[in-house]
């Protein structure tokens, strides 16, 4: 299961904090809109990562099995 990649980060975003819930995800950053795929960056369920991004670049995420929500924090400097 994938979602296609969400509106851009909000202007002056500059990482994100990224979380599963309940399983391991994939996930995917850019600006195209395609889905994620398992070679994107995994995450494991409830271990926050945070990423440098580009307010323009979109987020994208897909599991293998299962539900799972994804919780996206804007942070800035």
């Amino acid at each position: 299961t994938g979602t296609n990649r969400t509106d851009a980060f909000s202007d002056g975003v500059t990482y994100v904090r990224v979380t599963s819930n309940t399983t391991e995800v994939f996930v995917d950053f850019g600006k195209a809109t395609t889905s994620a795929v398992t070679t994107g960056i995994r995450l494991v369920a409830n271990e926050p990562k945070t990423f440098k991004v580009d307010n323009a670049d979109k987020l994208a995420a897909i599991i293998a099995s299962s539900t799972a929500n994804v919780f996206i924090e804007e942070l800035s400097e």
